[in-house]
């Protein structure tokens, strides 16, 4: 848990709300309450088992037993080529060079999306985009449009850049 902790993405001071050890079925409100819970299985049941359903498109789960990662669907562009490339990389530093460059392309769109909705909202406009015109501005949609959203509510941009 202590080692997932740093890769989940939170509002800046706030802390990472961590349930250690969960045993039953995962429940709507613990995943309301924790940005991180670790599940006790029993034996003859799967991960899957422990939560509903509907809940599972709230999560990502990462089953430790099978070395497997699942997640919500994903439709989109700007994360589509890690799961065409990630597995044809020919070493670590390879993989990282193009991790960078995902993030890159994910900052860029992130930082068009910031400065498009402060210009919106300047008093010379006076009008207030909701801001899902301009992820369409943008060319954002889907998946891809919730992922900025979602990082601009967590202030992954230096806001000084805007300024």
């Amino acid at each position: 848990m202590n080692a997932l902790s740093p890769y989940v993405p939170v509002m800046a001071g706030q802390e990472v709300k961590i349930l250690r050890w969960r045993c039953g079925t995962l429940m709507a409100t613990h995943i309301s309450l924790y940005h991180l819970i670790g599940l006790c299985i029993p034996e003859r049941l799967s991960v899957h088992d422990m939560i509903s359903p509907k809940d599972k498109n709230f999560v990502t789960i990462l089953d430790v037993n099978s070395k497997q990662l699942f997640g919500p669907a994903y439709s989109g562009q700007l994360l589509g080529s890690l799961e065409r490339t990630v597995q044809h990389m020919p070493s670590d530093q390879t993989l990282k060079l193009h991790l960078q460059t995902v993030a890159a392309g994910l900052n860029e769109k992130l930082f068009m999306y910031l400065t498009l909705i402060k210009m919106e909202q300047s008093p010379e406009k006076n009008k207030t985009s909701p801001g899902s015109e301009v992820l369409r501005e943008i060319g954002l949609e889907s998946c891809d449009a919730e992922i900025v959203r979602n990082l601009s509510k967590i202030g992954f941009v230096d806001w000084k850049l805007l300024h």
